[in-house]
């Protein structure tokens, strides 16, 4: 409870990163939640878990991303899951949101020299440095990059750790 409250009162104050998998969840939420459970890459997901996410997303004060992050969401999303006019209405929710999104670059002699490049890739080693330099919050569903941004005490919450909270005080 005290790390939600803490991690809910950081993301007002400094906003948040979504990692790929969850800003994916995001959008395809805005976009249509009914395709959550027919996307590939959100299958896993309820349309709940999108308005949990939503609901913290409309609390935090930015929404910060990376370039790294837009690689992968355009790798996942625009690779032909979409036909017709379901895509046009999807890029224009991607558009809107990145009309409104932070973006802050880390460069790539940042992210090689982290030592541990080699077991979180690119994207995630973006995500920890800007997390630690905005002192902004995290909410991922990667249990990895969860140990290694809490245990460096970075403001991060697992949503399957926040998705069991939310069942067992229900």
């Amino acid at each position: 409870m005290e790390n939600i409250q803490n991690f809910r009162s950081n993301s007002i104050r400094n906003g948040i990163i979504l990692d790929t998998n969850l800003l994916i969840l995001y959008l395809i939420g805005n976009y249509d939640p009914n395709f959550i459970t027919r996307f590939r890459k959100t299958s896993n997901y309820t349309i709940d878990d999108f308005l949990i996410l939503k609901d913290i997303v409309k609390e935090s004060s930015k929404i910060i991303v990376t370039p790294n992050i837009l690689t992968e969401l355009s790798n996942h999303t625009f690779d032909g899951s979409f036909s017709g006019s379901g895509f046009d209405e999807y890029y224009k929710e991607v558009i809107d949101f990145l009309n409104n999104a932070e973006e802050k670059l880390v460069e790539k002699d940042v992210i090689k020299d982290y030592e541990k490049l080699k077991y979180f890739g690119f994207a995630d080693i973006s995500i920890l440095d800007t997390s630690m330099k905005l002192e902004c919050s995290l909410l991922t569903d990667d249990s990895a990059l969860y140990g290694l941004t809490n245990s460096l005490s970075i403001s991060t919450l697992n949503i399957n750790h926040l998705r069991q909270y939310l069942w067992d005080n229900d």
